[in-house]
């Protein structure tokens, strides 16, 4: 059966890393597959490894190579770790002591995707549920649009996200395959956290590949999570598969494991080569009106959350419109489609 690959992860378990696949069968139905006897390594000069030169520290295993990588003319020792993040201490401990390594600064889903051949498309065992590379597949992959509305005063963006203490009053959302746009709104639940267990629920139940919004990496999935661990709302399941949800601090972007998180405003970026304006919101009615996208730009002159009190209705239809704009734009732009069409090419992931 064939399938298309959409996003590899590892976590780490028992002091064990664990990989798993995602993707998507030719029928549309979901498969994750675990690959648990992929161990990380990385090679070094055999005459450094029979020296003593090379650190032992984090070292499970060693074997010698029988063939000559292109990337040493010296045969070479291929060194297995417990952990994929010792093979960079490894790294960093051979550097200092002036011994070279090969091929450790390949993070570990990459290692895996290459020597197993898996890129894009892939074969489908349905007895054994192995999984097996393959030239051509379905091109699948689910998106899941959404934007948040929050009652905020005048308080910066990062002041807002950072204490999470203003209530989230609507929600949209849209699901690229069943092709239906939504509102929650907080006038139609008896409390916030009714609102965001519902939104939550729906989106485990549309187990989405990708993430999107327009500015999503610094607002609205930040807000989400922060506001929910706020009112002690669980999210970190109905986010990620594997349930591991995580602030990469050096980057300041949450990732959610199982899932990818692509910011239209990113990509939009990327897309066109040039900045835009600062305002995200004035960003995105420049864009749709640039796209000719006959979307209704609704401004908020006062605070959201005075607009909320005076005119629910208006900050609901801003909320929907953000939404309805940005699938209108990626119906005409397909920017989707030209990124996974790239990344088929260069045998990456989204």
């Amino acid at each position: 059966m064939k399938g298309c690959l959409t996003r590899v992860e590892y976590v780490t378990r028992r002091e064990k890393p664990f990989l798993f696949l995602f993707g998507w069968t030719e029928r549309r139905e979901r498969f994750i597959a675990r690959v648990d006897d992929f161990r990380p390594y990385c090679y070094v000069k055999e005459r450094d490894w029979k020296e003593g030169k090379v650190p032992r520290v984090y070292v499970a295993s060693a074997e010698p190579v029988s063939h000559r990588p292109l990337m040493s003319s010296e045969k070479l020792v291929k060194l297995y770790t417990r952990l994929p993040v010792d093979v960079e201490r490894l790294r960093e401990r051979a550097r200092k002591r002036g011994v070279e390594t090969f091929e450790a600064d390949i993070p570990f889903v990459r290692r895996f995707m290459i020597d197993k051949g898996l890129y894009r498309f892939v074969e489908i065992d349905p007895k054994t549920k192995t999984i097996a590379p393959a030239s051509s597949g379905p091109a699948l992959f689910r998106v899941f649009f959404f934007d948040i509305e929050v009652a905020a005063k005048e308080e910066s963006i990062e002041e807002l996200v950072q204490e999470a203490k203003r209530p989230i009053v609507a929600i949209a959302y849209y699901d690229s395959w069943k092709k239906e746009l939504k509102l929650l709104s907080l006038r139609n639940f008896k409390s916030e956290r009714a609102m965001l267990r519902r939104f939550l629920r729906e989106l485990r139940e549309c187990d989405p590949d990708i993430l999107t919004g327009y500015n999503i990496e610094n607002f609205d999935l930040p807000y989400l999570i922060n506001r929910c661990k706020k009112l002690g709302v669980p999210y970190a399941r109905a986010l990620s598969p594997l349930g591991r949800v995580a602030r990469k601090e050096e980057e300041g972007f949450w990732t959610v494991k199982g899932r990818t998180v692509l910011d239209y405003a990113r990509m939009y970026r990327e897309w066109v080569g040039r900045e835009l304006r600062s305002s995200w919101h004035e960003a995105l009615g420049e864009i749709l009106e640039r796209h000719s996208i006959p979307v209704e730009k609704i401004q908020v002159e006062t605070t959201f959350e005075e607009a909320w009190n005076r005119t629910p209705e208006l900050v609901e239809k801003r909320c929907l419109n953000d939404v309805k704009g940005l699938v209108e734009l990626e119906k005409e732009l397909k920017l989707f489609e030209f990124f996974d069409e790239v990344r088929g090419v260069a045998g990456a992931l989204w």
